[in-house]
């Protein structure tokens, strides 16, 4: 599911990255990927 994100370019990236643009590069805006992110750990926590 979150293949795409086990890359030495992420490893990287995730130390520098926003929500903004983590947002950006999955084409979204900010509230819709904190959105998912909210509902991917509420599932997560049932």
């Amino acid at each position: 599911k979150f293949e795409k994100l086990k890359t030495p370019m992420v490893k990287v990236m995730a130390k520098v990255a926003t929500i903004k643009m983590i947002a950006e590069r999955g084409d979204f805006n900010v509230d819709e990927l904190v959105g998912k992110i909210d509902a991917f750990i509420n599932k997560a926590k049932k």
